[in-house]
């Protein structure tokens, strides 16, 4: 009944063919009676969300007081919908919405996915660069001792100077022990 949209259903009973169905199939949405039978709706929810990752759950409810619905909601499914008020519209409107959400939370968990990817790359990057530039510093460290010789850096800018370890020594300074000058 509902206009200008056809969707397949493949309605199951109760939760044991329903699990199986939604394990070998793969769905848009689900649509989720908070009563099946000898089965609590809401239950079999918490076990499909605990199994990873699923369509969207629309959960169907026969109160009017929203609890099983809002608690459904607190679990992680899509919509609620009352029995009592439902309407092809209403469906309808729900379905899409949740389809579209869905689609747009696969997209976003892709794009997470690629940059956690591209950030791992990088820090690996960053890791091999920093290894690298701290052999060669101890390379230079050990080149400068065994020549005796010692290297300064003065930056005209901001007037700072640094000296290495060896110039301290050379001078005959305490490493550190005043301020280095040109």
């Amino acid at each position: 009944k509902v206009p200008a949209q056809r969707y397949e259903l493949d309605w199951r009973a109760d939760s044991g063919p329903a699990l199986q169905s939604r394990s070998r199939g793969s769905f848009d949405v689900c649509l989720l009676d908070e009563r099946l039978g000898r089965e609590n709706g809401l239950d079999l929810f918490k076990a499909i969300a605990d199994a990873g990752r699923n369509p969207p759950v629309i959960l169907l409810t026969g109160r009017s007081d929203h609890g099983g619905g809002l608690e459904a909601i607190e679990a992680g499914a899509a919509d609620y919908l009352s029995r009592t008020n439902l309407n092809p519209e209403i469906l309808e409107r729900s379905i899409r919405y949740c389809m579209q959400t869905a689609r747009a939370s696969e997209t976003l968990r892709k794009s997470r996915d690629e940059l956690e990817a591209c950030v791992r790359e990088r820090t690996e990057e960053l890791c091999r660069a920093n290894e690298a530039l701290r052999l060669n510093m101890e390379r230079l460290r050990l080149a400068h001792q065994a020549a005796g010789a010692g290297v300064w850096e003065w930056d005209l800018i901001t007037n700072d100077n640094v000296w290495s370890e060896e110039l301290w020594r050379l001078y005959g300074l305490e490493p550190h022990g005043c301020e280095p000058s040109y």
